[in-house]
């Protein structure tokens, strides 16, 4: 890990999100909508698997009125009437409750994700006044990034230069 010691903080969130990893912090006023589609697909991948969904499993009634207000917006921004798609509208309500689980408590809901799905990683980083998470989905293998292994010289490098 001597290579992050000698990186700065811009050589380092450049490094990052070069690899993939999401760099989210109160620093540069960034939220995770960045993030997003990374976080909903690795909630897609493990949620018919889990035990304990963070989430409740959605009604087919509730499924087609996401469906009929998203494909409203789509026709009148100039789309074609779809028909329903439920695997569609179920990526949908899921991305909705994610929305609101991050805005509501983001650190935990990322955690339990991390905690839940072998192909995410999640970092929290902080000290007194600043807060950075690392967020990485690799879809195609288990192991996540070496840069994120090292937590103390992570926080080294963000708080302390």
């Amino acid at each position: 890990m001597n290579e992050l010691k000698n990186m700065t903080r811009r050589e380092l969130i450049d490094e990052l999100e070069s690899r993939d990893i999401h760099v989210i912090s109160n620093e540069v006023l960034s939220n995770y909508s960045d993030a997003i589609d990374d976080i909903v697909q690795a909630f897609m991948e493990i949620e018919n698997d889990v035990k304990n969904n963070y989430f409740s499993k959605p009604t087919l009634k509730q499924l087609e009125s996401m469906w009929e207000r998203e494909n409203e917006n789509w026709v009148e921004i100039g789309g074609e009437d779809e028909p329903f798609d439920e695997e569609f509208a179920k990526r949908l309500y899921y991305k909705q409750c994610i929305y609101q689980a991050i805005e509501d408590d983001a650190v935990k809901f990322l955690k339990w994700l991390d905690d839940k799905n072998r192909f995410f990683t999640y970092v929290e980083l902080e000290n007194d006044v600043e807060f950075v998470d690392l967020v990485e989905y690799h879809p195609l293998t288990n192991i996540n990034s070496y840069l994120l292994d090292d937590k103390q010289a992570l926080e080294k490098v963000f708080f302390e230069q």
